[in-house]
């Protein structure tokens, strides 16, 4: 097994088939967020747009954790670093929260990272921190994305018409939604198949 995963494996990793996420690390991974946040590519679909700039991203995750806040680092099980992902809006109250994910590396890209991080995220939202709903902003235009959050359970729960300005164009903002319970029969199938799902 390689050595940085034997190494960060006490620190609440959430393990599957392909991917491991496990607490953001400001000292080892910061720096490829940056790179990927100011990508074209990678941000394309993404509803923030403007540069950002190491002084005023920094200080946000350096407040982590927070009450309202948990983003996790995505690693392949051989243990590159491929890209981050979290909750947001945490309320205990009503049992909420939002989510959102970056793959940068786009040698993973179209290959089920994505899939595997974000149902990763939803059983520890749903089983760890007992939240009852889980919400997503997607624009209509970001065809694979839309994929994945479906085959995790996500239904769309409303759309913004011409609600976002990318590329010259207007793109619909649709609101996607997934439940504890709809959740459940996601995470059994995935749980029960051998294959990466």
């Amino acid at each position: 097994m390689n050595t940085l995963i034997e190494r960060r494996q006490p620190i609440a990793c959430l393990k599957g088939k392909k991917v491991i996420l496990r607490p953001f690390d400001v000292t080892t991974d910061f720096e490829l967020f940056l790179k990927w946040i100011n990508d074209p590519d990678v941000i394309r679909y993404l509803l923030r747009f403007i540069p950002i700039y190491r002084h005023q991203q920094l200080p946000w995750f350096q407040s982590l954790p927070n009450s309202t806040d948990v983003v996790f680092t995505t690693e392949t099980v051989t243990g590159e670093i491929v890209g981050a992902i979290g909750l947001e809006n945490i309320n205990l109250i009503n049992g909420t929260a939002c989510t959102w994910q970056i793959i940068g590396e786009k040698k993973y890209w179209g290959k089920g990272i994505g899939t595997e991080a974000k149902i990763l995220l939803l059983e520890y939202a749903f089983q760890t921190l007992r939240l009852e709903k889980i919400g997503a902003e997607i624009m209509a235009s970001n065809a694979g994305s839309l994929c994945y959050n479906e085959k995790c359970g996500f239904r769309e729960e409303g759309r913004l018409r011409s609600h976002i300005f990318r590329g010259g164009m207007r793109h619909d903002l649709i609101l996607l939604g997934v439940l504890k319970e709809e959740f459940a029969e996601v995470s059994a199938r995935y749980r029960q198949t051998a294959a990466a799902f």
